[in-house]
């Protein structure tokens, strides 16, 4: 357990940023990624339960309406596509939930095998690791980027 919870209630200014000048993992470092942690899974679960509904709501059209196959493959792809990201989502989810077992549990920012501190610029990149904000929208609106070479090129799915 962490030495303290207040991390949890903790007022951070509004541009707060990690300082090396600070304490390691300190309870003001701990409320920070904290905020950015809990943050990150209310999005992944308010995501979620979007995706959810849209594969229920493809489900009862797709038991109003008949088709014909280029309707049914791309009703099948969206469908597909929609459970990939709600499985890419309870996945994000997990991890989320881990790294704040970590900080109420006081190993947060240490290595898991030595134990030694992980150092503030790995912690703060972490944060990049739970957001796929832009992958989410590029696969939401099907458009997927790929690179060949030194070229970038845009195909629509």
């Amino acid at each position: 357990m962490a030495k303290t919870e207040e991390y949890k209630t903790l007022e951070l200014p509004s541009n707060y940023k990690p300082k090396k000048s600070e304490p390691y993992m300190c309870p003001t470092q701990l409320a920070y990624f904290y905020r950015i942690l809990n943050a990150q899974r209310e999005e992944l679960q308010s995501n979620s339960d979007s995706v959810l509904n849209a594969i229920r709501l493809a489900d009862k059209t797709e038991a109003v309406g008949v088709g014909d196959e280029s309707d049914n493959a791309t009703y099948n792809q969206d469908i597909t596509m929609d459970l990939r990201i709600s499985d890419r989502n309870n996945k994000l989810l997990q991890k989320v939930n881990a790294a704040l077992d970590r900080i109420a549990n006081g190993t947060y920012g240490y290595g898991v095998v030595s134990g030694d501190e992980i150092g503030g610029s790995r912690r703060a990149g972490e944060k990049n690791i739970f957001s796929g904000h832009k992958v989410l929208h590029l696969v939401r609106s099907k458009v997927l980027f790929t690179k060949s070479g030194s070229t970038l090129t845009q195909r629509f799915l």
